[in-house]
């Protein structure tokens, strides 16, 4: 495919907008913007100690300099032609061993949020977590089964999901292969979907997240596979039905599902059942041994639907807390700043890409089915309450998965290389420095109280609706 090079003053243009992107997210962490002070997900360079805080802003204005950009792209240049040579298996291997060693070491020395307090809680009495998602189902067995091997069970929990997190990576890298024309720039995905707050959310976090990414991204790389008439749809389906297993929300992703036997240009098959099973074969064994004073709609809820409910319509009345009422301020704000959390760079490029040039953006087969699978999945995240408010910050890190997705094959496909290359430099630098970066910091502990994510602040009453919010926490929902 020719490579059509950029206009004269392009890439400069691209430095004059990374510079006010960067200008506008050093005003609203630093706290000049006072009307926004109280947006959890921006003020994450707060929370380091002074010197490494403004060490990191130093990089990220680094970053919106043209020179800076070229010297990130010559270095990616240089390790892609370092392993040109190798097999796709080999190259898998080595991604997996460098991302779970990585992970391993930045994983969360300190529990926050409800991350906590849900280990409390799979670690004492199994009534207050049954019934519950697949996701549960697993946290609890390794909480069990580790003892009896003679392993501690956070430690273990934490190594399981560092393994997750690095074959989610590996995944996506497969995926890539499979949506862009001969590859083309798939090694920039997973860095442009992980440089963001999906890395924290995977570095040995305890929670049901980073197992629902692995299976998510799993399906990903098999549908696509599947799309380029590779395999069967027995694959995608039973992983889709892994992922729903895992975590509800991703029984939203089920319009993709159905729509890509069409876009493979086959049949609609009988094997898309097979996306039903682990979810059936679960709420059989719940049906069959049912905990007592447990009635079969609660748990029948909580497996197909999850244990945090829905937001509240309109009309229903203020309300209290994290019961937020369908896109009202509150559940507004929530949505702005996980989305910026998740998928800060890369949920902006996909609007503006498919905003300018719709039409020719989603003619690919992939890309469609990509996009309808986001779009499914951000109806979820409309729906599902966030039951722990900005505690809940990873909630929705499937959905941050795909539209990391969406938005990396779509700049991918740009045909100007010095357009996609700078772009996608500036992003992940601006990601990694803002949110990717300080997020890792603060799961080893906060030097500093700056808002939500400290240690001290959590409070396991926030899923009611009877009571207002503590005053330390109110003006940050």
């Amino acid at each position: 495919m020719s490579q059509i090079p950029a206009r004269p003053g392009t890439v400069r243009w691209i430095s004059v907008g990374t510079f006010l992107t960067f200008s506008l997210l050093f005003a609203l962490t630093y706290g000049y913007i006072p009307s926004l002070q109280y947006n959890w997900a921006f003020n994450l360079l707060g929370y380091p100690p002074e010197l490494i805080a403004w060490s990191i802003t130093a990089l990220a204005l680094l970053t919106t300099t043209e020179e800076a950009r070229r010297g990130l792209i010559r270095a990616a240049e240089a390790l892609q032609a370092a392993v040109s040579g190798w097999s796709r298996g080999r190259l898998d291997i080595l991604v997996l061993a460098a991302v779970f060693t990585l992970l391993l070491l930045c994983r969360e020395r300190v529990m926050l949020g409800e991350s906590r307090f849900l280990y409390l809680l799979v670690s004492g009495d199994p009534a207050w977590t049954y019934p519950g998602s697949g996701g549960l189902f697993v946290l609890r067995a390794v909480d069990e089964i580790a003892p009896i091997l003679g392993l501690p069970g956070l430690p273990t929990a934490q190594f399981l999901h560092c393994g997750a997190g690095a074959l989610a990576v590996v995944f996506v890298l497969r995926a890539a292969r499979e949506a862009l024309p001969k590859g083309r720039g798939a090694g920039a995905v997973p860095l442009l979907v992980f440089s963001g707050g999906l890395f924290a959310a995977i570095a040995g976090r305890y929670e049901i997240q980073p197992l629902a990414l692995c299976a998510s991204a799993g399906y990903l790389a098999l549908a696509l596979r599947f799309l380029h008439g590779r395999g069967g749809m027995a694959a995608p389906a039973l992983a889709f039905g892994l992922a729903a297993w895992l975590q509800p929300l991703c029984l939203f992703a089920a319009p993709g599902l159905l729509y890509l036997p069409r876009l493979a240009g086959r049949r609609f098959t009988a094997a898309v059942g097979l996306s039903l099973v682990p979810l059936l074969l679960h709420t059989a064994q719940l049906l069959a041994f049912p905990e007592k004073d447990v009635s079969t709609p609660s748990l029948l809820a909580s497996m197909w639907i999850g244990n945090q409910g829905w937001v509240r319509g309109w009309g229903s009345g203020p309300s209290f807390v994290t019961d937020y009422v369908l896109l009202s301020a509150p559940h507004l704000k929530y949505l702005a700043n996980a989305g910026f959390l998740l998928a800060p760079a890369m949920l902006p490029i996909a609007i503006a890409i498919l905003g300018l040039r719709r039409r020719a953006a989603l003619v690919p087969p992939a890309v469609r089915f990509v996009a309808t699978t986001t779009a499914g999945l951000l109806l979820g995240s409309l729906a599902l309450r966030p039951a722990w408010g900005p505690f809940d910050w990873d909630l929705f890190a499937v959905t941050g998965l795909w539209i990391g997705f969406l938005g990396a094959i779509l700049l991918a496909r740009i045909e100007a290389r010095e357009v996609r290359t700078h772009v996608a430099a500036a992003a992940v630098g601006l990601q990694i420095c803002f949110v990717g970066l300080p997020m890792t910091l603060i799961g080893q502990g906060a030097a500093i109280d700056r808002g939500l994510f400290d240690e001290k602040d959590f409070d396991p009453l926030l899923l009611r609706s009877d009571r207002p919010a503590p005053k330390h926490i109110a003006p940050w929902l």
